[in-house]
């Protein structure tokens, strides 16, 4: 904070604005944050001025940005981005659901629980004592 208060100060002037992304519902902000295509922009200007080094002048690194944006904007087109979203979700939704049925299918012996709650730690220490118990009978 002391070696960048310029910096600093600009984050908190501006916090609202780099924080916008998390006003949206969660499930959006995947697609919402601006990190990820800005991060890309900045690759792939970086992999074309690799070749030479430098940019020579002005026009040179305006016509890299050029390029690299209307690459992007001919990738970017008609993709829709919330398709995959919709998939995972609904996937997501149904292992869910199979989960839902499956555990109650797989949920333990009423002599081996005192109650039927699903907390799996107090499940294994009821048969941790079953199996102690059992072996002292003997």
């Amino acid at each position: 904070m002391n070696k960048y208060p310029n910096a600093v100060a600009s984050l908190q002037v501006h916090s609202g604005w780099l924080l916008a992304s998390c006003s949206c519902p969660e499930l959006h902000w995947e697609y919402v944050r601006t990190t990820n295509p800005i991060r890309k922009v900045f690759l792939e200007l970086r992999r074309q001025q690799l070749g030479c080094g430098a940019f020579a002048n002005r026009n040179a690194c305006n016509r890299a940005v050029y390029r690299v944006f209307a690459w992007l904007n001919e990738f970017w087109s008609g993709i829709d981005i919330w398709q995959p979203r919709a998939r995972k979700n609904k996937q997501l939704a149904s292992a869910t659901r199979m989960n839902q049925y499956t555990s109650r299918e797989k949920q333990a012996p009423n002599h081996f629980t005192h109650s039927r709650r699903s907390d799996p730690g107090a499940v294994v220490l009821t048969v941790v004592f079953a199996v102690i118990d059992a072996g002292k009978e003997r």
